[in-house]
């Protein structure tokens, strides 16, 4: 395989591709052993075994800010595993076209597989079986990679001792990251079944005792961050928010924005955590690849000019001078092959990184309201529309900064060859100078418009603009007043122009179209920029993506609209206790009906019987109210219902 570094002259015991195909048996066991353990949420409908089994959640990549780093490390595992997805190698030889397509969502469904167990025991942190169960999964994976990376670690193809080792590091180091993180968990589920039962016995846990507990303890939705946010909103002019960054900002202030610490107010979400992680090991391994391979493959081809054999012989055949020539493009090519791969590789890591902030700066605009950067086509997208882009972007973000890293290569290569033989080496005399006909004729038209140009520029500053100055309220800088002076030598010039820049317009619309592909093929991994004009944004899916994925995690995970859910949480929490803590010692002087030794459930279900009665009462005694109420399938049908 290409992507995990196989060399086709070491045969491998078990190859990683087929290690994926046996792992499906056993991750398909353990996701049905772990569905087993767990129970289901909705426990109305089917209350037959024991409310299980029940529905699995691997990873919370919407709020859940907790154990970023393991999972992190599970989506690291999988770049090896991506980037084979990338590079096709998942399709067998002289399979159809027609069923590659259906090939590729097999493989996709695949790999979900066999990387399930990993994040759906990462999900239940102080459970020792599930624990058990991940330690035990992650070292299987561990130990088949590290069997395959140092199977072949000294084969003759490769480029240098140890090649697999560094191409799959990276991979190795997440994979470990992940066995040692599921024994701490183990262990630390053993202390904690060892102290409980440990505190049972020196403690009378009766049942009021545990319904107590389990009152006392509500689902946390606030986390500090937000807290904090609210806390400094609620300051008012005497708040320490940092100011909103604009993309003018992001390159002054990239630490700044980057270091958590400066400001405790905000905290990345795990799906730009997770994405940014995946995007770089994929980058590591692609890019490290493509470069011992592009190696290999210019040392070879040296080795073969410099044969006395086949130098011989192609200078008896062509002729000295194609020897030479043969010579020339191979060190050009490498010369190129270096830049062009330097570059691109400076280019999209700083991308990667400036994604990573730009998704901070535009997040933080949309908590303040600012929605003026998002185009109107895109905010005004039906809601299922804008869930199913948002479910595109981590997958999306990848293929398009692994497609834009290899076009940029093939870009930058292709430019620094034309440039080469078109430009330099035919000054240099290395190669004819016939190759210098393009380049002589382009030149004189880039200077005589250039010229054109700045002299319309000058001439309009000396001649056709009244010397009349105003000063902007705005960035209080003085600016000339845009008035005509001189109109009959306006009218004269713009008549001869008018002719001119016809015949220079061909020059200007080549250049644009030059442009429009070079911030194209310079700007396609990033999708946090639309690459296509104002009015049709709603046109690049990628950047829907982006967006859409802003607005639901902007809904959902809104500081303000968190704490407030949080609050009302703690206020049914207090009530919950004040009403328990009264029916326990008997003097509730509620005119319902209260018990003495209660469940947790009996408790919630009287509460939302009254809570239901309260709201139909409502509803029936102000009729107004109905027209707003939205329409559910546990409401009462109060249209049939009359006051009394």
């Amino acid at each position: 395989m290409a992507a995990s570094g196989t060399d086709v002259s070491c045969q491998h015991t078990i190859t990683l591709q087929d290690f994926t195909h046996f792992a499906v048996g056993p991750a398909l066991f353990i996701i049905f052993i772990l569905s087993l353990l767990e129970k289901r949420r909705n426990a109305k409908r089917c209350r037959c075994f024991g409310d299980r089994p029940g529905l699995l959640v691997p990873v919370n990549l919407l709020d859940g800010d907790e154990d970023r780093f393991a999972y992190a490390a599970a989506f690291g595992s999988t770049a090896t595993s991506c980037l084979i997805l990338f590079g096709g190698d998942y399709i067998p030889d002289n399979s159809p076209m027609w069923s590659q397509v259906f090939l590729a969502m097999m493989a996709v469904t695949e790999m979900g597989i066999d990387y399930y167990p990993f994040f759906a025991c990462l999900a239940k942190k102080n459970s020792f079986v599930w624990s058990l169960i991940g330690l035990a999964y992650s070292i299987l994976w561990f130990l088949v990679n590290l069997a395959h990376v140092f199977e072949c670690v000294d084969a003759s193809d490769w480029v240098f001792t140890g090649q697999p080792v560094v191409i799959q590091l990276p991979v190795l180091a997440c994979l470990l990251y992940l066995v040692i993180t599921f024994l701490i968990r183990v262990i630390v589920a053993i202390l904690s079944t060892l102290r409980t039962m440990t505190e049972s016995y020196t403690h009378n846990t009766d049942a009021t005792f545990l319904i107590k507990d389990k009152l006392q303890a509500p689902h946390q939705l606030m986390k500090y961050h937000q807290a904090k946010h609210v806390t400094e909103l609620l300051k008012g002019k005497h708040s320490s928010l940092p100011p909103i960054l604009t993309s003018a900002d992001c390159g002054s202030g990239l630490w700044n924005v980057l270091n958590v610490r400066q400001d405790p107010t905000f905290r990345y979400s795990p799906r730009i955590t997770v994405t940014v992680t995946v995007a770089m090991l994929c980058l590591y391994e692609f890019g490290l690849l493509s470069f011992l391979t592009i190696e290999k493959a210019l040392g070879s081809a040296k080795a073969s000019l410099q044969n006395t054999t086949v130098s011989s012989s192609m200078a008896t055949v062509f002729g000295p001078g194609m020897y030479n020539q043969m010579k020339l493009l191979l060190h050009v090519g490498q010369m190129s092959w270096y830049a062009a791969f330097g570059v691109s590789s400076v280019v999209i890591v700083n991308y990667i990184i400036r994604i990573f902030v730009s998704y901070k700066v535009q997040l933080k605009r949309l908590m303040r309201g600012d929605h003026s950067f998002i185009p109107k086509h895109c905010s005004v997208l039906p809601r299922s529309k804008i869930v199913a882009h948002s479910l595109m972007y981590s997958g999306s973000q990848i293929a398009y900064i692994l497609w834009g890293y290899y076009v940029m290569i093939l870009s930058i290569f292709t430019t620094s060859m034309l440039l080469a033989y078109l430009f330099i080496l035919p000054l240099l005399g290395f190669v004819s100078s016939l190759l210098l006909e393009p380049f002589w004729t382009i030149i004189p038209t880039v200077l005589v418009s250039y010229t054109v140009y700045y002299l319309q520029v000058l001439v309009s500053k000396k001649a056709l603009l009244q010397n009349e100055h105003f000063c902007n309220s705005t960035t209080n800088k003085v600016r000339r007043v845009l008035a005509l002076d001189n109109r009959r030598i306006f009218h004269n010039v713009s008549y001869f122009l008018f002719f001119y820049h016809i015949l220079l317009g061909l020059y200007t619309c080549l250049v644009r179209i030059g442009k429009g592909i070079l911030l194209g093929v310079v700007f396609l991994g990033r999708i946090d920029r639309s690459g296509l004009v104002k009015g049709f944004e709603h046109w690049d899916t990628g950047y829907l993506s982006f967006v859409s994925f802003l607005q639901v995690e902007l809904a959902h995970t809104h500081p303000v609209l968190v704490v407030f859910c949080q609050l009302l949480m703690n206020g049914v929490r207090d009530r919950r206790m004040a009403r328990f803590s009264l029916s326990q010692d008997g003097l509730t002087g509620s005119p319902y009906k209260t018990f003495g030794d209660v469940e947790l459930l009996s408790i919630e279900s009287s509460y939302r019987v009254r809570t239901r009665w309260l709201k139909a009462y409502t509803l029936i005694r102000n009729p107004a109210l109905r027209q707003s109420q939205v329409p559910s399938h546990e409401d009462w049908q109060l249209q049939h219902l009359k006051a009394q």
